[in-house]
C-alpha cells in the first residue's frame, strides 16, 4: 500500500511540473498558431480599431499613477477611440489629484469613491461606465509597450475570440527576486502553448482585454482574483482566451522575496474563494484538462507532497521509497540550507529554487486553511509592488503647467493642455454607485468625481459600442 501511494503521488507531481508542459509542447507542434492582422510587426488586412475602454483600479497609487496615465497616452492606438477609466477605491493620498492633473490626448474619467470597498466593486462600477466594445484591464503600477493594445485588439477579428491576455515581464530589484521573474517566464510559456491548442485559462491582471458583451459583474462579498475569474468566464461562455506574447507589460517585483510570498498567500486565498464561480469549466474537455493540470493539481501539491513523504517512509527499502526519500532529502535540505544562509551566502543562489518551491507550498497550504476556515475581507491590501516607471519615484508628482504643482492645478479645476490648447474641464456631475448625479460644487474633492477632457466630443463621433471593424 505504501509503495502504491509513493508511486501515485510521485507520478502526479511529475506530471504537474514536468510532463504537462512537455506534453503541451509536443501536442502544440501539430497546431498552427493563429495570429491575425499583425505579422512581423506590420499591419495586415485584418487590422481593426474598435473603441476600447481601459479600466484602472487604484488605491493610494500616488507614486505611479501619473506615469501610468502618461504611458497609456503613448499607446500606438487612435486616441479618439480610447476611453480611460480610473477608479479610486477610497485613496487617502494624492492619487486622485495627481490623476486629474495629467494632460491626456484621450478621454479620461476618474471615479473617486470616498470609502474602500474592494477592487471588485471598483471594476464593476468602471465596467458600467465603459462605452467601449472592448474592455481592457490593467494595474496602476504597470507599464505597457506602445504596441501592446493593438496586439491585444487584433485577435478580436476572430469571432471565436472572447478575450486576450498579454505577457507580464517582471523587473527584479535584486538577485533574489529573479526567481519570481523566472517563474513568470515559465508561466508565460505554458500559457502560450495552451493558447496554441485553442485557449488558455485565467488572464494576467496587468494586461488583458475582453469583449464588453462578455463582462459579468464580480461578486463583492469575498476576496477574488478578478483576472482569473473573468478569464475563465470568457471560456465558460464558449469563447477562446488567447495569449499574445507581444502584448508586453512590465512591472517590478516586490521589495523582498518574503513579502512576495506573503502576497502569494493572499492570491491563493482569493483563488480558493473564487472556485464556486467556475463550475462550468469541467464540462468543456480542453478547459477542463488545462484547469486540472495547471491549476487544480498545483493547488493540491502540498497534499501530494505529504502523501509522497508518508508513502516513502512506509516503504524505505523499496526502490520507489528509496528514490522518493532521496529526492525529498535533497529538496528539503536545500530549502533549509537557503533559509539558514540566505543572502549572506555568496554561493547560495543555486539553493533558491528549492527554497522558493517549498515556501510556495507552505503559503499555498496556509491560504487553503484560511480560505476554508475564515471569512477573509474582500478588500485587497495594497502590495508594495511598484511599476518599473515608479522605481525611486516616491511621490509621483511632476511639475504642472507654468511650474504649478499638480495638486494645486487639479484643485483649480482647469488642466492646461500642452501647446496652448483649451484646458480640460471638470464635469459638473459626480458619479456615486446607485446615486443620481449631483452638483460638483456642493461636494468636497473626496466625493466621487469624473474628470473629462474636451476630446470627449471627438470620441463620441467615432461611434461607441458599434460593430467591430474588420
Amino acid at each position: 500500500m505504501f509503495e502504491v501511494l509513493t508511486i501515485a503521488c510521485g507520478v502526479v507531481l511529475l506530471y504537474t511540473y514536468a510532463a504537462y508542459p512537455l506534453l503541451l509542447w509536443v501536442v502544440s507542434r501539430f497546431f498552427r498558431e493563429r495570429r491575425p492582422g499583425l505579422r512581423s510587426g506590420e499591419d495586415g488586412p485584418g487590422e481593426m480599431e474598435p473603441v476600447v475602454s481601459i479600466l484602472v483600479a487604484a488605491y493610494n497609487e500616488e507614486r505611479c499613477i501619473v506615469r501610468r496615465l502618461k504611458n497609456l497616452g503613448e499607446l500606438d492606438y487612435p486616441m479618439e477611440r480610447l476611453q480611460i477609466l480610473v477608479g479610486s477605491d477610497g485613496s487617502t493620498d494624492e492619487t486622485v489629484a495627481l490623476a486629474r492633473a495629467v494632460s491626456m490626448p484621450c478621454p479620461v474619467e476618474i471615479l473617486d469613491h470616498p470609502q474602500r470597498r474592494g477592487k471588485a466593486s471598483v471594476l464593476n462600477d468602471l465596467a458600467r461606465t465603459a462605452r467601449g466594445e472592448i474592455l481592457a484591464f490593467t494595474d496602476a503600477n504597470t507599464r505597457w509597450k506602445p504596441g501592446a493594445l493593438r496586439r491585444l485588439v487584433h485577435h478580436f477579428s476572430y469571432p471565436t475570440t472572447g478575450g486576450v491576455t498579454g505577457r507580464l515581464v517582471l523587473v527584479p530589484r535584486d538577485d533574489e527576486e529573479r526567481i519570481e521573474r523566472d517563474y513568470w517566464g515559465w508561466e508565460n510559456e505554458v500559457k502560450r502553448l495552451e493558447s496554441r491548442l485553442g485557449t488558455t485559462l485565467g488572464a494576467t491582471g496587468a494586461i488583458y482585454a475582453i469583449r464588453a458583451c462578455l463582462w459579468r459583474a464580480l461578486p463583492t462579498d469575498r476576496p477574488l482574483m478578478d483576472d482569473f475569474v473573468t478569464g475563465c468566464r470568457v471560456v465558460m461562455a464558449g469563447k477562446r482566451l488567447v495569449f499574445e506574447p507581444e502584448a508586453v507589460a512590465r512591472e517590478s517585483t516586490s521589495s523582498s522575496l518574503p513579502l512576495e510570498l506573503v502576497r502569494k498567500r493572499r492570491i491563493f486565498v482569493a483563488n480558493f474563494r473564487g472556485l464556486p464561480l467556475l463550475w462550468g469549466l469541467p464540462w468543456r474537455p480542453l478547459p477542463a484538462w488545462i484547469f486540472v493540470s495547471r491549476k487544480l493539481l498545483r493547488w493540491t501539491t502540498p497534499l501530494w507532497l505529504a502523501g509522497l513523504a508518508l508513502g516513502s517512509l512506509g516503504c524505505p527499502r523499496t526502490w520507489p521509497g528509496l528514490a522518493a526519500l532521496g529526492i525529498q532529502a535533497v529538496l528539503y535540505g536545500a530549502a533549509l540550507a537557503y533559509a539558514a544562509v540566505g543572502r549572506s551566502g555568496k554561493r547560495a543562489a543555486f539553493l533558491l529554487p528549492a527554497y522558493y518551491f517549498v515556501r510556495l507550498q507552505w503559503e499555498l497550504l496556509a491560504g487553503f486553511v484560511e480560505a476554508l476556515f475564515s471569512r477573509p475581507s474582500a478588500i485587497w491590501e495594497r502590495s508594495d509592488r511598484e511599476g518599473e516607471s515608479g522605481l525611486g519615484h516616491r511621490t509621483g508628482q511632476e511639475p504642472g503647467e507654468n511650474g504649478a504643482s499638480p495638486s494645486s492645478t487639479a484643485r483649480g479645476g482647469r488642466l492646461a493642455r500642452p501647446g496652448g490648447d483649451p484646458p480640460h474641464r471638470v464635469a459638473d456631475t459626480v458619479t456615486d454607485a446607485g446615486n443620481p448625479p449631483r452638483n460638483l460644487a456642493a461636494h468636497s474633492k473626496s466625493r466621487p468625481t469624473i474628470v473629462l477632457p474636451e476630446a470627449r466630443s471627438q470620441g463620441a463621433s467615432g461611434g461607441l459600442r458599434g460593430p467591430l471593424r474588420q
